[in-house]
């Protein structure tokens, strides 16, 4: 991965192989950004999507081996008992151009991949939420 700095906005670089969200995950501790939006663009491999069920309160999952065009990703970056935690969706595209799309688990990137991330003042921290399960944003 390559970046540059401007101002309060990075541009991430993704090479090949690279994996999407554990590294996207990596930088935004690494350059401390508790808070933050992210967009992106580009082409991934081996990725898994997932729909939250409300009612069942799961998962289900969708592995998807081959090369997609990646229409869009977007999420934020905040954190989560103290740690890093991204929150990710995706629009991909395959080779006949049908997309799909869900929460992003896990992408490899195919091509590349350009990523903005603005990082914005203070923290966004996720708390437990005992209905769903899930690690919700807790703003006040």
């Amino acid at each position: 991965m390559k970046f540059a700095s401007f101002g309060t906005s990075y541009i991430l670089k993704l090479e090949r192989g690279e994996e999407v969200v554990e590294t996207l995950t990596r930088f935004a501790g690494d350059v401390d950004i508790a808070a933050g939006v992210i967009n992106g663009i580009g082409a991934v491999r081996q990725c898994t999507l997932g729909y939250f069920d409300p009612d069942t309160k799961e998962y289900s999952r969708q592995l998807i081996e081959e090369s997609c065009e990646v229409a869009n990703l977007s999420g934020t970056t905040g954190r989560f008992e103290g740690k890093p935690v991204l929150h990710l969706h995706a629009t991909l595209a395959d080779a006949h151009h049908r997309t799909t799309a869900g929460h992003l688990f896990s992408a490899v990137v195919s091509a590349t991949l350009e990523v903005h991330i603005m990082k914005l003042p203070g923290e966004l921290v996720r708390k437990r939420d005992d209905f769903t399960g899930l690690n919700l944003l807790d703003l006040p």
